[in-house]
């Protein structure tokens, strides 16, 4: 086949399977996109682990193709693309290769048909040599026959398992999915999680005892008379919220892991709003928290995003795949493991040059809608930065 330049969405971790001849071997799955399509890929040469990086560009050749799903061995060839080479992946590719297909399709398609996708696990019976579950979905109920060898036995009812190249099975009734030799579930952790808490609007005097989990550095957001301020982001044991500080003395004060107390601020959209005027003290009656500084932030995913009925505040960690200049704004597309989303940046946030490749975070850009679409876009306070250049080396 001719070789295929691609960019790399996700991919798995390394897999052990059994061949024909019962010998262990390692394999792992990946998902590409090409400007018109995507694939789901096969790879069975370890070795090139590192070249299937979210957001590589990377070219193959000498690859086979199995019920649409490429498969790289030991004969075929991948590289790094040439600059000129790299492409731009529409958005809807993206999210077409994100999304999990409904039950009642999957009933209809055709037999053979590998499935991926996330699904809920309603129920689950134990058999001498398989386990016989049903999985399920806002349209419907499927079978799925598991041999035990391949099963966690932490999945309980309930749990989203990560489905690898499920084979649908029956051409006529019943419909349901078996195991190939490449296919593989994965049960979704459910991490412990800070919520994010929304203060009152309106001024608060009251202290608000938190312990600040990260801060941006301080940035300017109106050029013009050469004003300076940051973000931060504080918690309790179970909650964090956002923090907007204009008072850009006080960016010592918010180092992760000190225990402060906010207090005359003024509650804005939910966000505490720290002036010249609001007080923001150490607390050495509180403990500095290590368990709450170390718990992960509960940040949406752009698939959560995509589902949201009312606008907000959203940060997040996110790659580029797109990059259109306009008149008086930048148009990006950007996206993570669950889907893609465009970003409209405002000409004052044009640096730093973000690149196709680039991981970049935001912080404060707001989610809006135009005809049916949502979109980020910036704001007057919104922050920017590129965290990781596509040219850098990927970290350990």
């Amino acid at each position: 086949m001719e070789p295929l330049t691609v960019m790399v969405l996700k991919t798995t971790d390394l897999l052990e399977y059994r061949r024909e001849n019962n010998q262990v071997k390692n394999m792992f799955h990946a998902t590409v996109a090409t400007a018109k399509r995507y694939f789901h890929v096969k790879v069975f040469n370890i070795n090139l682990k590192e070249m299937f990086t979210q957001n590589n560009f990377i070219t193959i050749s000498d690859y086979s193709k199995s019920y649409g799903i490429l498969e790289i061995n030991g004969i075929s060839s991948v590289s790094e693309a040439a600059p000129e080479q790299k492409i731009q992946v529409p958005i809807g590719i993206i999210n077409q290769a994100n999304k999990t297909p409904k039950i009642k399709d999957i009933q209809k398609g055709r037999a053979g048909r590998r499935i991926y996708g996330l699904f809920t696990l309603q129920t689950k019976t134990d058999n001498p040599k398989t386990i016989t579950c049903e999985i399920k979905d806002d349209t419907g109920i499927l079978k799925m026959m598991v041999p035990k060898e391949k099963w966690d036995n932490n999945c309980k009812e309930g749990d989203q398992l990560q489905l690898i190249c499920l084979h649908r099975r029956g051409k006529r009734e019943p419909r349901h999915l078996i195991f190939g030799i490449h296919s593989f579930i994965k049960r979704k952790e459910k991490k412990e999680l800070l919520k994010e808490s929304f203060e009152e609007d309106g001024y608060h005097t009251d202290p608000k005892r938190v312990v600040v989990l990260k801060a941006t550095e301080l940035f300017t957001y109106d050029s013009s008379k050469n004003k300076k301020m940051f973000h931060a982001t504080v918690g309790t044991k179970t909650e964090f919220f956002r923090v907007m500080v204009f008072n850009e003395n006080l960016r010592g004060m918010f180092t992760p892991g000190n225990a402060i107390a906010l207090s005359n601020y003024v509650g804005i959209y939910g966000s505490l709003v720290i002036h010249e005027y609001s007080r923001v003290s150490e607390d050495q009656n509180m403990e500095s928290s290590s368990s709450s500084h170390e718990r992960p932030i509960e940040h949406l995913k752009i698939c959560d995003l995509n589902l949201q009925k009312k606008e907000m505040l959203v940060d997040g960690e996110f790659k580029v795949c797109m990059k259109r200049d306009r008149k008086n704004f930048i148009l990006y597309g950007i996206f993570d493991d669950t889907g893609a989303i465009k970003l409209v940046v405002s000409k004052h946030l044009e640096r730093p040059n973000c690149k196709i490749g680039d991981t970049i975070k935001l912080v404060c850009f707001e989610l809006t809608s135009n005809a049916d679409e949502w979109f980020l876009r910036a704001t007057s306070y919104s922050y920017l930065e590129v965290i990781k250049h596509e040219t850098e080396p990927q970290s350990e």
